[in-house]
């Protein structure tokens, strides 16, 4: 005999999301603050700029500083790095380049420059870091 399918009825948000008690919305925070972080480190370690730039000035001792940038040209990239230092209480600058050239695209630098900027940076990311994890370290040594 053949079985007549009927329609699967919809779920609802709730049970999709599972927004049951407060346990869990705390936990998906959380997780979303991981996964934010995750998301940065990935892209910091590709995309990102880490080290000691030393500031050589004319007849002065030079300067050394800390430094942390990445650059994108995807708009939608940037504003998600900005949203998520942000949600840390990491202090950045953002920058815009346009050579004026049809051939290059407009290039967005988030940058994180300073002892104290970099420190809160530095000191959030590096857990999470891979391929950018000893140059984190040495500028925490530093700055330490």
């Amino acid at each position: 005999m053949l079985e007549t399918l009927t329609e699967p009825t919809p779920l609802s948000m709730e049970q999709c999301v599972g927004l049951g008690n407060q346990q869990e919305r705390a936990r998906s925070a959380s997780e979303q603050r991981n996964n934010d972080l995750y998301y940065l480190a990935g892209l910091f370690d590709g995309e990102g700029y880490m080290g000691v730039t030393i500031n050589r000035r004319k007849g002065n001792t030079p300067q050394y500083y800390p430094r942390a940038s990445v650059v994108n040209t995807n708009m939608t990239i940037i504003d998600k790095v900005c949203q998520v230092l942000t949600d840390n209480g990491v202090a950045f600058h953002r920058l815009t380049w346009d050579a004026g050239l049809n051939e290059q695209k407009v290039r967005y630098t988030v940058d994180m420059t300073g002892f104290r900027r970099s420190f809160r940076f530095t000191y959030l990311i590096e857990p999470y870091l891979v391929a950018k994890k000893l140059q984190a370290q040495m500028v925490l040594a530093f700055l330490w």
